[in-house]
């Protein structure tokens, strides 16, 4: 792929990134979601919970676009930025300069403030078995994970009057959230090698030429 694709390619990445997660940010704060966005769940601790995968593999996705882009582009960390909506423009300049760098780090800082909000969320919800007696468990406790088909369910609130689950989703008790804490960890690895691609000076020996 030439460059001016792969930077189409990473500004489509972006702009999705940037709608979902800030949708689902939205929601998971109790609100609505903007625009009428389809592919958010509407209650706030599964769109939380969703959204930690759906925005990680996205991430991913970006980090691993922007890293291609920034190794096949020149010297300067300005140039190794894909260009976003412009065919042209002068990233020597200071004003390009300052536009490279306010794209690249509201992408990835949305993202990322995003993500620690939603397992911030989803650490703090309630967790109750789907078996009677409804028995409250930690998202984390493996033991609470007896069958594949809806063991659990991770609560945005709980009824005060019979304890069930209310706006809720199904929940695999530690398994689920281990996966997602290793796709946050592989994202959170290729944001830095995206960094160092974009921002340590290389050599004319540099592999990453």
């Amino acid at each position: 792929m030439t460059q001016p694709q792969l930077a189409k390619i990473w500004l489509c990445i972006s702009l999705f990134l940037l709608y979902f997660a800030l949708n689902s940010w939205v929601v998971s704060l109790g609100g609505q979601e903007i625009f009428d966005a389809k592919l958010v769940l509407p209650t706030r601790v599964p769109a939380a919970f969703i959204g930690i995968p759906i925005c990680s593999v996205t991430m991913m996705a970006w980090a691993i676009v922007g890293t291609t882009y920034a190794r096949r582009s020149h010297k300067g960390w300005h140039r190794r930025i894909p260009v976003a909506f412009f065919e042209e423009i002068e990233t020597d300049s200071c004003e390009g300069k300052i536009y490279q760098a306010t794209t690249f780090f509201l992408v990835l800082l949305v993202a990322l403030g995003a993500l620690v909000h939603f397992w911030d969320v989803v650490n703090d919800a309630a967790v109750l078995t789907t078996d009677m007696p409804v028995r409250s468990v930690g998202l984390w406790d493996w033991g609470a994970f007896s069958s594949w088909n809806d063991p659990a369910r991770i609560c945005t609130g709980v009824d005060p009057k019979d304890g069930h689950c209310e706006g809720g989703c199904t929940v695999l008790p530690g398994l689920e959230p281990g996966l997602f804490a290793l796709l946050t960890a592989g994202t959170v690895a290729l944001l830095l090698v995206n960094m160092f691609a974009i921002f340590l000076p290389r050599t004319k020996t540099s592999v990453l030429h």
